[in-house]
């Protein structure tokens, strides 16, 4: 009988010891993902299972110490600034009153920085005397080869670091034309001259220095007309839409609302790209691309990745390989979120155009 007492007496103190611990006695620790935007930036994101007492977060880069903070229970940290190809490392913790829980560091590393041909230009280079551009070329023009090369080597770049390279026959004075650009994109270009003339060594090819890279944008085209537009609608009934007093302005909102016929629901496939008839592209927020959930908004249009979309199977596939979805919670209600998802074939993810 004394021992019976004697556990009782044990298992109230430990139970006593557990209903007066602080919150971070038993905190759980939040999650975290982080990959690259650019070559200057990266994103960290973080989720938290429960507020268990946490007062907030903040994102930690090691060797630099606090770079954000956040009050949210899941939230995005961009982080901008960095080096190209570089590795940094990143935690997130979780802070109590008394104490705070962090992730491990993980490792992200920065994209590439875009091809950079040898700037200024040195000896040997053509002397490229300017690009320009017209409705949806671009061309780029010289004064001289600059050296005894019997080939010219044009190379044109996108901001998606697609490559379009052609070679010509040499000669002084000239330009050429790239055909087939997409609205309002930027375009680098850059050229060289190459010989297999004995100056430059018998039995191969070799080529001079890149010129110095110019920069070209074709002009974002007029807004389409509402008789090439067609309607979106979702496999829960409602079109895509835009908050119509945003339909014109950077950022505004995407929804799904009832089909109605009206200028915020009408679209144009064009380039690669969706456009409204207010003139600007469907657009993933830049730093949620790769994120379920990503926010979606119009943008002037520009020919970035997070604009291009493809119908296909009467899916809106986008930027990685994710589809555009209605929030499944919302797919019949007026205003319901429009946002990328992981293609999954669910009806939220359905879309057919209707003139």
């Amino acid at each position: 009988m004394r021992h019976r007492a004697s556990e009782i007496l044990r298992c109230a103190a430990v139970l006593a010891a557990l209903v007066a611990a602080p919150a971070s006695a038993l905190a759980v620790e939040p999650t975290i993902d982080a990959y690259p935007t650019s070559p200057g930036g990266v994103s960290v994101s973080y989720a938290h299972p429960g507020g268990d007492g946490v007062l907030n977060f903040h994102l930690e880069q090691q060797g630099s110490g606090t770079v954000r903070t956040s009050a949210n229970l899941a939230d995005t940290f961009p982080v901008l600034g960095l080096s190209a190809a570089t590795s940094y490392d990143f935690r997130v913790c979780a802070n109590y009153e008394d104490s705070s829980d962090c992730t491990g560091f993980v490792s992200v590393t920065t994209m590439p920085a875009p091809f950079e041909p040898a700037a200024p230009a040195m000896d040997g280079a053509p002397i490229v005397t300017g690009v320009g551009s017209s409705g949806n070329s671009v061309s780029i023009a010289w004064a001289s080869r600059n050296g005894p090369y019997t080939r010219l080597v044009l190379r044109l770049e996108d901001q998606l670091g697609n490559v379009d390279q052609r070679t010509i026959d040499a000669r002084d004075g000239g330009s050429f034309v790239f055909p087939g650009m997409r609205s309002g994109a930027t375009y680098y270009l850059t050229m060289k001259g190459c010989s297999n003339n004995w100056l430059f060594g018998i039995g191969g090819v070799r080529c001079g220095p890149w010129s110095e890279r110019r920069e070209a944008r074709i002009a974002v085209a007029p807004p389409p007309s509402r008789a090439q537009s067609v309607s979106l609608r979702n496999g829960g009934g409602l079109c895509l839409d835009v908050h119509q007093a945003d339909m014109r302005r950077n950022g505004g909102r995407v929804q799904a609302w009832a089909c109605n016929g009206q200028d915020q629901q009408r679209w144009v496939f064009a380039e690669g790209a969706v456009r409204n008839v207010g003139g600007l592209c469907l657009d993933v927020h830049a730093p949620d691309m790769r994120t379920n959930g990503g926010r979606m908004q119009v943008w002037e249009c520009n020919g970035t990745r997070q604009q291009q979309w493809k119908l296909s199977g009467g899916r809106l596939v986008g930027p990685y390989g994710r589809c555009l979805d209605v929030h499944h919670p919302d797919m019949r209600d007026n205003g319901a979120r429009v946002q990328i998802w992981s293609c999954n074939g669910a009806e939220q993810q359905k879309w057919q155009a209707v003139r």
